[in-house]
């Protein structure tokens, strides 16, 4: 996925996080922390087979929350 970001409009204008060291952190330590309790969810959009778009997402309480 962080390739994904690197190849974004997001990295262009500095709000991927890959831009920021402090935002990587933030969305890694929240992925191990969700994961752990089994809502984590991660979705890549392929297209002609290269990954093109993802979704970071907590699904609780009958909801997923698209947080990247």
């Amino acid at each position: 996925m962080q390739q994904i970001e690197q190849r974004s409009w997001k990295e262009r204008r500095g709000t991927s996080f890959t831009s920021d060291a402090d935002c990587g952190i933030f969305y890694a330590n929240l992925a191990r922390k969700v994961a752990r309790r089994g809502w984590l969810r991660l979705y890549i959009l392929y297209l002609a087979g290269r990954p093109v778009a993802h979704i970071h997402g907590v699904a609780y309480g009958g909801e997923l929350l698209a947080l990247k």
